[in-house]
């Protein structure tokens, strides 16, 4: 699904990801004091934007508002289908310039690839959509909305309630790889912390 709201939102992501751009945010939180001033860059990034993408503060800087729809204008009727839904969330990814597919569960192989879980709940008439980031360290981050707090898990569950009185469902893992960045084989023991499973997903994309 073409959204033209959105293409502003592309051209910024297309921009950093040519530069060769993987997730390395690591532990960097999204509210920050500079020079005594307080900043908090957690009102951009969704979940989608966090896994996806996971921009840094400065990268971040250049964003808005409008950028924050462009992440959130997934959210559909509840009669929507996952594999429909997630196809929006991976075509978005795609116009980006990254490549997306399903993964087997294995952990990354070389350094311009990254893995996130994408998951379903629905809140009233509503399919809203939630997504966990694979760090470096072998767990899986997770940010709700325009929260600044990231909470961790050692793998990711088959439900999620994340802050809402509602479950979110497991719908896959998926495997994004930058095809601008450096390719190199990852070290043995980068991801030694990780106690990934592997899962089955719903559907392809």
């Amino acid at each position: 699904m073409k959204r033209l709201d959105a293409l502003p939102t592309i051209l910024k992501l297309q921009q950093i990801f040519k530069l060769g751009y993987v997730p390395s945010r690591g532990g960097q939180s999204y509210r920050i004091a500079e020079n005594g001033i307080i900043k908090n860059y957690a009102s951009i990034p969704n979940c989608f934007a966090h896994a996806c993408f996971n921009l840094t503060n400065e990268q971040l800087a250049r964003f808005n508002e409008a950028d924050f729809r462009a992440f959130r204008g997934f959210v559909q009727s509840v009669f929507h289908m996952n594999n429909y839904i997630a196809k929006d969330l991976f075509d978005f990814v795609k116009e980006c310039g990254l490549k997306v597919q399903r993964s087997n569960g294995k952990l990354p192989k070389y350094s311009n690839e990254w893995k996130v879980a994408l998951y379903f709940g629905t809140e009233r008439f509503k399919k809203d959509y939630h997504f966990l980031l694979l760090e470096k360290d072998g767990t899986w981050s997770s940010k709700i909305g325009c929260e600044s707090e990231i909470k961790y898990f050692d793998f990711p569950p088959k439900e999620l309630m994340c802050n809402y009185e509602y479950p979110y469902q497991l719908y896959g893992i998926f495997k994004i790889t930058n095809p601008f960045a450096d390719r190199q084989k990852l070290h043995e023991g980068q991801y030694e912390n990780s106690k990934s499973n592997h899962f089955e997903v719903e559907k392809n994309i």
